[in-house]
């Protein structure tokens, strides 16, 4: 499979080099690929530093950018698509049992399907991604959270950056998560809370269970209904499969970002879970084809932000 990861906060697309990525990758035969998410990346540091300190205002060119992010990423997963599918050496490639796609011993088949993997900033930017591109049948969100205006606000990573704002442009904490709740608005279209209807149609399309009775659109989720993508493409009856991966105690993204794309989604976790998660189904195993939410402990932790 091509897997498609989206970096952390402020990172670049070299963080697919690391070993959490590219060990599962050798193992599994994955080839993946990666870009930058524009606007959020390790080179927009200068610039996101002169609007916050000089014009909040110019934030409105920060959405803009990830919306091109996920352009230059669309392009890029078809891209590499495209070129393996020509590559005669590869298309000859027989895969031993078990290792995942092709795993019953045949030849690879094209084209190879597009997946995505991607942690902290790249399951809050990178999930609304999957749903819109509509080549992700599979996605795995590593402590994932929506929206961003309040996982941000209630990160570690944030705390200086708070200090300088207030320093500078705010004059209390009150009127900064003012501004965040303000900006949400343009941020939407460009990360997984602006997605998150949209993604729990998918989501109902790969067999989820249907969520709470009440919905104006529960009767069409439980049947499976298609949802098409601003790409062009539906979701047909194979919908979306995603794991969240959340962590409990983690400073960097809080669990109740988790918690609110988890409920969104219409995912359960798995008996017995680390803790009870409100507005969560916690079924005994076995697990059908479903989507899932899995949490981890920290040691020590603490209370979550």
């Amino acid at each position: 499979a091509i897997v498609q990861y989206g970096h952390g906060l402020f990172g670049d697309r070299s963080e697919a080099l690391a070993s959490h990525v590219a060990d599962p990758a050798n193992a599994g035969r994955w080839v993946v690929v990666a870009s930058d998410w524009r606007g959020m990346s390790r080179l927009d540091l200068a610039t996101l530093a002169r609007v916050f300190a000089d014009d909040p205002a110019r934030f409105r060119g920060l959405p803009h950018a990830l919306a091109q992010s996920w352009v230059d990423a669309l392009v890029v997963g078809r891209t590499v698509r495209l070129a393996l599918t020509r590559v005669a050496a590869l298309r000859a490639i027989r895969l031993p049992a078990g290792s995942g796609e092709g795993s019953d011993g045949s030849a690879v088949g094209e084209p190879l399907p597009i997946r995505f993997y991607g942690v902290s900033q790249g399951a809050i930017i990178g999930g609304g991604y999957a749903w819109w591109s509509g080549d992700v049948r599979r996605a795995v969100l590593g402590v994932p959270g929506a929206p961003f205006g309040l996982v941000l606000a209630r990160s570690a990573d944030f705390a200086p950056y708070e200090q300088a704002l207030r320093w500078v442009t705010f004059r209390s904490s009150r009127e900064i998560r003012f501004f965040f709740a303000l900006v949400q608005l343009l941020w939407d279209p460009s990360e997984t809370g602006g997605w998150l209807r949209s993604a729990a149609d998918a989501v109902a399309a790969a067999g989820a269970p249907a969520r709470p009775a009440g919905s104006d659109k529960d009767a069409a989720d439980a049947t499976g209904a298609s949802r098409r993508s601003v790409s062009g493409d539906q979701y047909e009856g194979e919908g979306v499969r995603v794991l969240l991966q959340a962590a409990i105690g983690e400073r960097q993204v809080s669990t109740f970002g988790a918690d609110t794309v988890a409920r969104a989604f219409g995912v359960h976790t798995l008996r017995p879970q680390t803790r009870a998660v409100s507005g969560v189904d916690e079924p005994a195993p076995p697990l059908d084809e479903s989507s899932a939410l899995v949490e981890g402990a920290y040691q020590n932790e603490q209370p979550r932000p």
